[in-house]
């Protein structure tokens, strides 16, 4: 009964109408938000704003290197949605910071459609992943399209190899000079 209602009170949480039963069922969900890891409650909340889901997703699933934030991060500036204090938070600042929150931030906006606590917001999904290796830029519609961009690219294809060799040998690899990962990637 414990585990029931638990399962209800998430359920109610993040606004999915769930089975009444106490007998497991199948939940139909969107899968525009809710495919892949990316649309979990558990990924979404341990990275609550639009800049650090773009950071976490850049460093952890492309392994592209992120400057670190600075010391003393400003507050937020005004705006209506999380996309629209960001952005004049940024633009305040000036040309250092806009160079770091125009890699990492339109990644992140995919991802906006959840707030802090992965609740639909019905806010703008539009972004763009800017792939490393190729130098391109996909456009994105949500949290669908960024799933789809990262499962289809060849950066997140190395960059999955690279992090299974790092679990392996139980420490961070510098480089690969021997080709290692393109070899695993691509073979």
């Amino acid at each position: 009964r414990g585990l029931h209602d638990a399962c209800q009170r998430a359920h109610q949480e993040l606004g999915i109408s769930a089975p009444l039963g106490d007998a497991f069922e199948m939940v139909e969900l969107d899968p525009a938000f809710y495919a892949g890891v990316l649309g979990q409650p558990a990924w979404l909340k341990s990275t609550p704003r639009p800049t650090l889901r773009g950071v976490r997703i850049l460093s952890q699933l492309l392994c592209t290197e992120v400057p670190s934030p600075p010391a003393n991060e400003p507050p937020l500036g005004p705006g209506n949605t999380p996309r629209e204090r960001i952005t004049s938070s940024v633009a305040s600042r000036g040309a250092p910071c806009q160079v770091c929150h125009s890699l990492f931030d339109p990644t992140g906006f995919a991802l906006e459609a959840f707030d802090e606590q992965a609740h639909l917001t019905g806010f703008d999904t539009s972004g763009s992943l800017k792939l490393q290796s190729s130098g391109e830029t996909r456009p994105l519609a949500g949290p669908h399209d960024l799933g789809q961009a990262l499962a289809t690219s060849d950066d997140a294809r190395s960059c999955a190899v690279a992090r299974a060799i790092e679990y392996l040998l139980q420490s961070p690899l510098r480089d690969d000079p021997s080709g290692l990962i393109d070899c695993i990637a691509n073979c």
